[in-house]
């Protein structure tokens, strides 16, 4: 295995990634205040170390922890744990905290593979006119570690609302796809989660944009939508016809602003986390 590694510490830290680590001390959790040392309770984390670049990472990543913990309360209270010898581990040194720091990712869930690569394979895109929108695919972005994208059309829509709700409509009816600004490239993403309105009770034409022209075929397709109470109208029905050979997943739909009656952002405070609550178990079905 060849690694690259710049400072002192490269010779240590060829050695702690050419064997595989066990880590044994502590019970399985989120936080290290939650961790205690019982008798038959293991923390294993075993790698394989054939993939030299995602080690380093991940390395990098312990060693973050390692000096935020030096500061902090909670790694204080890990210190003292082990002083008074309620771990199995006499010395808090740095090989031991780059091992309990691989643990902590491992026992809380994480995708190191995809984190430690900086690379996602889901993607949020959305069309947020009054923010609601945004709030939400913000949200789905850092609850999946997802890359964030909005859409947006090269011409921006009047800020009148009467005049953007009639050439909203017109374009519906005429069957205009108004040209985008530039939007990722969308072929390393497995999985797609797009935030949209309803316009007119129908899918807004910048999310036809999106989707026409690209090659969805194989991908999978989380539509969230928001609406002003009457529903998501054809909504998620065009997705489907316009994203072919993907796999479109049940939609949720949630009630947002009503920009017509000068609602503007509701996705804030208690609104917001009861849609939060209601989107977490819709991400974990897809």
């Amino acid at each position: 295995m060849e690694t690259a590694l710049c400072g002192s510490n490269q010779q240590q830290t060829h050695r702690i990634f050419r064997r595989e680590f066990e880590i044994t001390p502590v019970k399985c959790g989120r936080n290290f205040e939650n961790f205690s040392h019982r008798k038959n309770e293991q923390c294993r984390l075993k790698i394989n170390f054939s993939d030299g670049i995602l080690l380093v990472r991940i390395f990098h990543r312990a060693i973050a922890i390692y000096a935020d913990y030096q500061t902090n309360s909670t790694g204080l209270h890990y210190v003292q744990a082990i002083k008074e010898n309620k771990m199995k581990h006499s010395k808090l040194t740095r090989l031991r905290f780059v091992q309990g720091g691989l643990a902590l990712l491992a026992a809380g869930g994480l995708n190191l593979k995809a984190s430690a690569a900086g690379k996602s394979d889901t993607l949020v895109v959305y069309l947020s006119r009054t923010g609601n929108n945004k709030a939400l695919a913000q949200f789905v972005a850092q609850s999946t570690g997802a890359d964030l994208a909005a859409i947006e059309t090269a011409e921006p829509y009047p800020q009148n609302y009467a005049q953007m709700r009639d050439q909203a409509a017109q374009e519906i009816a005429d069957g205009v796809l108004p040209p985008l600004k530039n939007m990722p490239n969308i072929e390393p993403y497995r999985r797609i989660v797009i935030v949209f309105p309803t316009w007119a009770m129908r899918l807004p034409a910048p999310v036809k944009s999106f989707l026409i022209g690209r090659n969805l075929r194989g991908k999978t397709i989380l539509p969230l939508n928001t609406n002003a109470g009457y529903g998501v109208g054809s909504g998620f029905e065009e997705i489907k016809l316009l994203a072919a050979g993907a796999d479109v997943r049940l939609g949720l739909s949630l009630k947002g602003g009503n920009e017509r009656d000068g609602i503007l952002l509701v996705m804030k405070g208690n609104a917001l986390t009861q849609a939060q609550n209601q989107i977490r178990p819709w991400l974990a079905k897809n």
